[in-house]
């Protein structure tokens, strides 16, 4: 019966991991600035040619994914982008993706320090000493 009991907590824990996960990437705002998000778009649109609905959804694909730890840049952008290319573009993605990898793994790292900044506490101060009782032998 214990054991039953450590599974479903276990599974407890993961849920309330997860959810507090999502609330802190959601606090640390989007993982792209409107600049970069433009010309991310517009770099995805010149190159593949797709709607501009299109680009928005892989953008937005890769903003999604990158909210979990530990996410890996390269498998973001290369899962966001294959999904709305067409056959025989195989060599393009592996291209795009090394393009936008940097970006992406930048933006990553920048949300993960604002995420760590909401969590950082401030140090109290050192107690400092200024008593000027002092014992006289």
């Amino acid at each position: 019966m214990g054991d039953r009991f450590d599974h479903y907590n276990s599974f407890d824990d993961a849920k309330i991991a997860r959810e507090d996960r999502a609330a802190d990437v959601k606090t640390a705002g989007p993982l792209f600035d409107a600049k970069t998000r433009a010309q991310i778009e517009m770099k995805l649109t010149d190159a593949t040619r797709l709607p501009i609905a299109e680009v928005k959804d892989i953008v937005d694909t890769i903003d999604h994914l990158a909210g979990e730890p530990g996410a890996n840049a390269k498998q973001i952008v290369t899962y966001a982008v294959a999904g709305h290319l067409p056959k025989g573009k195989d060599g393009f993605l592996k291209n795009l993706a090394g393009e936008l990898e940097g970006v992406v793994n930048k933006s990553i790292g920048d949300r993960e320090a604002r995420i760590e900044a909401l969590h950082a506490t401030p140090s109290a101060p050192a107690p400092t000493v200024t008593s000027k009782n002092t014992l006289k032998v």
